[in-house]
């Protein structure tokens, strides 16, 4: 590609195409993809110029300067988690054929990097997974406006039987106050205050029914920083009052800091044992902590509270038990 003016664009075609907060792209890395993919071979102050140019015009670049490891395109038109809003809602409707959502969802997706897209796929495809998606989709418009208006809602809840049926709740949840919606661990979560316990709760999208909107009702305010805290610290969205939670790590696991920041959040505060293991400190739902713990239990155990630590104890020698005497 011989114009010059062209150069800025390709740049841009670049950091839109692969970098992102988590995939920051090196100068040398942006140039060999310039040259393979465009055919366009610039020089290094070329490239520096080009940078200017859409610093210059607005695009929210993130430099080697501010971050001393590369290049990435910090502002997108929209989110992740708005990409897979919209994407759940258009697989949710009947109205559009296949192979129109297929396109539509790919140029959707073109706007994300590619990263970001395989993000987002492959959550589609857990969320599709031997699930009615159309409960999910209506469920996500009703109380995207009942929290738009600020509406309280009332609403049944599912728990599913041996055979796979839908079993409600005995009471419906009533005068709840839906404050957000968030991901987590490839579903959709409604949070909320007030209710019966006038607390901050949590519940599965998908297995919401019967929503009521009371739109002459008043929700009081609420920080977007309780809900992040909550959510956060709900590990696997597990309820109930977060506690300190002591964690004795192995080492030699390669992905134990990566797995312990994805679970606990960057609140996680790490400390060196000894050669052999490293110590872990975070709040989170306790039982979300014994789930965690049953999974890796070739990566750390509990220290403490005590009582937490006796509790994986006593489910793994039941479960060492009902292994001996299983028929």
């Amino acid at each position: 590609m011989s114009s010059k003016l062209m150069h800025p664009f390709c740049v841009l075609g670049i950091l839109s195409k692969y970098s992102d907060a988590d995939n920051i792209l090196t100068q040398p890395e942006i140039l060999e993809k310039l040259k393979n993919e465009y055919n366009c071979p610039i020089t290094r102050k070329t490239f520096y110029h080009s940078i200017s140019i859409l610093l210059s015009n607005g695009y929210d670049i993130d430099t080697y300067a501010d971050n001393r490891k590369g290049y990435y395109l910090k502002t997108r038109p929209f989110s992740e988690e708005q990409a897979l809003f919209f994407c759940t809602m258009m697989e949710g409707t009947s109205e559009i054929s296949k192979e129109d959502k297929e396109k539509t969802r790919d140029a959707f997706l073109s706007f994300l990097s590619r990263p970001m897209s395989k993000d987002v796929l492959a959550m589609l495809s857990k969320n599709q997974t031997g699930r009615n998606s159309s409960h999910t989709v209506k469920n996500l418009y009703a109380l995207s406006s009942a929290i738009k208006t600020a509406s309280k809602i009332k609403f049944d809840y599912i728990h599913h039987d041996i055979h796979k049926s839908e079993v409600l709740n005995d009471k419906p949840f009533d005068d709840m106050e839906p404050r957000f919606i968030v991901t987590k661990d490839s579903h959709y979560y409604l949070i909320t205050s007030g209710g019966r316990h006038n607390s901050i709760s949590h519940y599965r999208i998908d297995r919401i029914r019967n929503i009521e909107i009371y739109n002459n009702s008043e929700v009081p305010e609420f920080r977007y920083q309780d809900a992040y805290d909550y959510a956060l610290k709900s590990i696997f969205m597990f309820s109930g009052k977060p506690e300190f939670i002591h964690l004795r790590v192995k080492k030699e696991k390669r992905n134990a800091f990566d797995l312990l920041l994805d679970e606990f959040g960057f609140s996680v505060r790490f400390s060196d044992y000894n050669d052999e293991w490293f110590d872990a400190f975070a709040e989170c739902s306790p039982q979300g902590v014994l789930i965690l713990a049953q999974k890796y239990l070739d990566l750390f155990f509990i220290i403490s509270p005590k009582n937490l630590q006796d509790e994986l104890i006593s489910r793994m020698e039941t479960n060492l038990s009902w292994i001996k005497n299983s028929p």
